[in-house]
């Protein structure tokens, strides 16, 4: 393991300034500790943060994705999803989520969320699709064959029947 990680005070700077998500939650599910990103991003102080639950800030089967993520993690298993989450305001977000257990005296007690904002990565990945799909049905209402070339006059895709 890195050895500054043994110096408290700089295992405490790098969760403080780590511009992601860093919490811990209980094995019901409560937050029990969050970082500085954690209260930015949620919209959440420390204090309202505290104690809330999964179901405060997940709906329908991303609850469920979660909930099931937070079962595999008791059981000493790592995970990573992605979900979406309800922020402080109502304001819907995407999270890469990355979830550890916490171990003491050989029993999972807790567990340790790293979780990066991936909303941006989303969308873009949605409207791609979506305009891929609307490429695909606008060749395939074509009744001849077309073709692409690039820059060079090399083939660069051949469309239609």
């Amino acid at each position: 393991m890195w050895d500054a990680l043994q110096d408290p005070v700089v295992a405490a700077a790098l969760v403080r300034e780590a511009p992601d998500i860093i919490a811990t939650f209980d094995l019901e599910g409560r937050f029990l500790q969050a970082n500085p990103a954690t209260v930015k991003q949620t919209g959440y102080s420390l204090e309202e943060l505290q104690g809330m639950t999964l179901a405060e800030f997940f709906d329908g089967a991303d609850l469920l994705r979660v909930s099931a993520g937070r079962d595999r993690t008791m059981q000493g298993e790592q995970v990573s999803f992605t979900v979406r989450y309800r922020r402080r305001h109502g304001e819907h977000r995407w999270l890469a989520v990355r979830a550890a257990p916490i171990e003491r005296a050989g029993t999972v007690d807790s567990v340790l969320v790293f979780a990066r904002d991936v909303t941006d990565d989303v969308i873009r990945t949605r409207a791609l699709r979506e305009s891929d799909e609307r490429f695909r049905s606008l060749v395939s209402a074509f009744d001849r064959a077309f073709f692409v070339v690039d820059r060079d006059l090399r083939l660069a895709g051949v469309f239609g029947r």
